[in-house]
């Protein structure tokens, strides 16, 4: 038995299936009998050829003779083998119980002929139709699928009805409780198909979407409508929960609207099938008529693309034990890793070196904070006038910094003892203080080597931006600020925690804190390490160029290169996930991690899942993988997509409504062509890409990827939150700002496109070991003072205004997205350091 069939080129099955289909049927005359096809035979015994008025007949050799006789043989055995493999056929029919005796029939097996205008005519002039032979008959010969088989002859008979009520003058003869009656479901386990519900669904989507739908394509739904009635109810709702692509509702209301209103001209009038009644018994789900809600219809006040969304959001309550039994397998459950237990339960080596690390830190801190107590405040009158020289480096400076650095190979030798230090509460607040106190020495090398508009950027955040009570700096920026003596990059240091994070209680910490302005670097170095970039919903893939200056002094500086995966825009998670894990499989050679930006977040984390839970080979992936980056995360989905979701299904049915009013004066061609232009962009390919992507983005889709998903332990997650002022909202998305504070009511502050709440590097939906996981491993940093496009600069030159460009709100250094991370982690031993020769030339991989 077949559960479930991964077949990626399924679209191959359509051709072959109707190919099969059509050569089993038997070739039929007027009265139902069978009868071999005609052959062309060659009779005679003699030609006569005229050529020149001559006879060339008496000049003809005695072999053309021969030919003709043999032909004559050949045509009368071909026409004896025809008839027996009908007489085989027919036995072989008999004995799968596929033909029907007169004594079967008269017993009261149903046959219900199906009558059209045309079925009626031919009646009258004393004709009938024969009964149409069910595809099932030779997908699935034998009893196993006759009450199915049933079904779909009573489904027709009831279509052959209805169409007779039409035509009829006495419409009212029959009720619409005698049209609907239910027929009884079948109950099986697992199902006998050889497709699965993947196969089947790529099937009738790829039907659907076809222009035009001729005979071949009508044909070849029919049959896998009804392969889909005749399987259990566990298969035909994994078909449509494939349909509606990771469990969009309005993904599958899209294919049920052109599926109830499927084409069927081509079909012959008695075989034509009432797909809602059909899918209605199939399904015990009430799937609506599009004639009741035209006009004339029984409910032609109400909204057909409203009932059918209602119908397909039950369905996809229904198809959770699918779902489950699909995740059971195709994804390994791998053992959860528990949290970090008490210290009496550690070995005594280990709990040694974790209290050396500790004790380490407290002692660092406290030679720091003597330091700054000596050095006192940094604000002095003429501090940055251009007679000032720099003071010597103090004592206490160089025994605080040396103290740092013991803490911080104290760290890595904790870190290397036990692998669980993320979840020790000082040894992640000792990370974070790292990381931030790395962004704040990236933006600040940044500013004294002047690279890009770093200067212009803080000079434009020091004049706007709000302050708070604390800061005692300057308003404007001078020459001086950016010197590389101690004072003067003191000043620029306290300058840089007023404008970089958002928090005045973190402004106030890292005041204090003599972490941050002892500014202590990384030392230069390579890094044996690959960057695999997964950018936003809007991207261009591998051919992409967000942080590309950013990259170029990353593989210079760091000899660190990074592979672009090749995501599309606007398409599903599944589909990218695919291609970071190829970009992963084809280009990186070294220990690796990815950062995700935006919508590539939720990308990067459901490929980690796929290979995590794939099979060995794509394990295997995993096993040098070190660290994640998320950047204004959206992975755990955003308002702007959820309430999206819902304001295009109210376009849809106010447009519906709209329409409905010029029904009076149009024609049903222009009533029918202009429904069938909208299910044709509704089916499509793109459509189907943009509703899967919106659903994707939506807090229920986030919800969805989350709830069986499980990740990598002991891999530590950074990130970068973002929150937008006055001063760093770019004019271009204002308005998306302003919606997204009315949309939600569970956070007041957001970067215009998520909220700080949901831009958290572990899920919030979903509770459960691996979300446990995640916010262990989550070394969440302090929120900063910028917004979602941050991280671009190029790509968003189109739509720059004049005051985006005085504020300098796209010119906000970029290497702050990624040099701290990769050094905090170089920093704890996640990332080793290599020795580059001069003569080695590094080159980034393709992609």
């Amino acid at each position: 038995m077949v559960v479930l069939l991964s077949c990626r080129k399924a679209w191959q099955w359509d051709f072959f299936l109707a190919t099969a289909i059509r050569g089993s049927f038997a070739v039929t005359d007027g009265s139902g009998s069978s009868k071999p096809a005609p052959s062309r035979v060659v009779t005679g015994t003699s030609t006569t050829l005229g050529v020149g008025g001559g006879s060339f007949g008496m000049r003809l050799p005695s072999r053309l003779a021969e030919v003709f006789q043999e032909q004559k043989a050949i045509a009368q055995e071909l026409q004896q083998l025809q008839a027996y493999q009908q007489q085989l056929v027919e036995e072989a029919s008999e004995l799968l119980g596929l033909q029907e005796t007169p004594e079967a029939t008269r017993r009261g097996k149903p046959s219900h002929p199906r009558r059209s205008r045309r079925a009626l005519a031919m009646q009258a002039q004393g004709r009938s139709y024969q009964n149409v032979t069910c595809i099932l008959d030779c997908l699935a010969p034998g009893d196993q699928s006759s009450a199915a088989k049933a079904a779909i002859n009573a489904n027709a008979c009831l279509a052959a009805k209805q169409e007779e009520v039409i035509f009829s003058s006495h419409r009212g003869t029959l009720t619409r409780q005698q049209i609907g009656q239910s027929l009884p479901l079948v109950d099986f386990q697992l199902g006998c198909s050889l497709l699965g519900p993947m196969e089947v669904a790529v099937l009738l989507q790829s039907g659907l979407a076809a222009v035009p739908q001729g005979r071949q394509v009508q044909q070849n739904q029919r049959m896998l409508l009804e392969l889909l009635v005749s399987q259990p109810p566990l298969f035909q709702r994994g078909v449509f929960y494939e349909l509606s692509n990771n469990g969009s509702a309005r993904v599958l209301s899209n294919h049920l609207l052109a599926l109830l209103d499927l084409k069927q001209d081509a079909v012959h009038p008695g075989a034509r099938l009432d797909v809602a009644d059909l899918l209605t018994t199939a399904l015990g789900i009430q799937l609506p008529r599009r004639a009741d809600f035209m006009a004339g219809g029984s409910h032609a006040s109400n909204s057909y693309i409203l009932f059918v969304h209602r119908a397909a959001t039950k369905i996809l309550e229904e198809c959770t034990p699918y779902v489950a039994l699909k995740h059971w397998v195709q994804e390994e459950e791998v053992p959860s890793v528990t949290s970090l237990g008490p210290p009496g339960e550690l070995v005594p080596a280990v709990e040694n070196t974790l209290r050396a690390a500790e004790h380490a830190i407290r002692d660092a801190d406290a030679a720091g904070a003597s330091w700054l107590r000596e050095r006192g405040p940094i604000w002095t009158d003429g501090v940055l006038s251009t007679s000032s020289g720099p003071p010597g480096e103090s004592s206490s400076r160089k025994g605080a910094t040396a103290l740092y650095e013991i803490a911080f190979a104290r760290c890595r030798a904790a870190l290397k003892a036990h692998g669980d230090c993320f979840g020790i509460p000082w040894f992640k607040a000792f990370w974070v203080r790292n990381y931030d106190s790395l962004t704040v020495v990236s933006v600040l090398r940044n500013a004294q080597q002047n690279v890009d508009r770093t200067r212009c950027w803080i000079d434009a955040q020091v004049r706007y931006a709000t302050k708070c009570d604390s800061y005692g700096g300057v308003s404007e920026t001078y020459d001086k600020l950016w010197s590389t003596d101690s004072r003067c990059e003191a000043c620029l240091v306290d300058c840089l925690i007023e404008i970089l994070f958002f928090e005045n209680s973190d402004r106030e910490r890292y005041r204090n804190d003599s972490l941050m302005h002892l500014a202590i670097e990384e030392p230069p170095g390579h890094y044996n390490f690959t960057v695999v970039s997964a950018m936003g919903v809007i991207t261009e893939g591998a051919a992409g160029t967000e942080m590309s200056d950013t990259y170029t002094r990353l593989l210079e500086l760091r000899g660190v290169p990074v592979v672009r995966a090749n995501t599309r825009t606007l398409h599903s998670v599944d589909y990218n996930a695919e291609e970071i894990q190829r970009a992963v499989q084809e280009h990186v050679r070294t220990p690796w991690g990815w950062v995700g930006y935006s919508q590539g977040c939720a990308n990067a984390f459901r490929a980690e899942a796929l290979m995590l839970q794939g099979t060995p080979e794509q394990q295997q992936l995993l096993n040098s993988f070190r660290c994640r980056q998320l950047l204004f995360s959206a992975a755990n989905g955003s308002a702007h997509a959820t309430c999206g979701a819902w304001k295009l299904l109210r376009a849809l049915i106010d447009g519906e409504r709209f329409f409905k009013r010029f029904q009076a004066t149009m024609t049903a061609s222009t009533q029918l062509l202009g429904l069938n232009l909208l299910q044709n962009v509704l089916c499509s390919r793109v459509g189907s890409a943009f509703f899967g992507s919106v659903q994707s983005m939506t807090h229920e889709g986030a919800r969805r990827m989350w709830r069986d998903s499980q990740h990598c332990c002991r891999v530590p997650s950074t990130s970068i939150i973002g929150v937008i002022e006055e001063h760093t909202l770019p004019e271009c998305l204002q308005m998306l700002s302003r919606v997204l504070i009315e949309q939600m009511e569970y956070s007041k502050h957001q970067d215009t496109q998520v909220a700080p709440e949901d831009a958290v590097a572990h899920p919030v939906g979903v509770l459960n070991a691996n979300q446990e996981l995640l916010k262990r491993l989550d070394m969440k940093s302090a929120i900063q003072r910028t917004h979602h496009w941050s991280p671009l600069k190029e790509e968003v030159s189109s739509v720059q205004t004049q005051k985006d460009m005085e504020l300098a709100v796209f010119d906000s250094p970029k290497d702050r997205h990624i040099f701290p991370w990769l050094e905090v982690n170089a920093r704890f031993g996640v990332i080793e350091h290599v020795t580059i020769s001069s003569s080695t030339t590094l080159r980034a991989p393709r992609g």
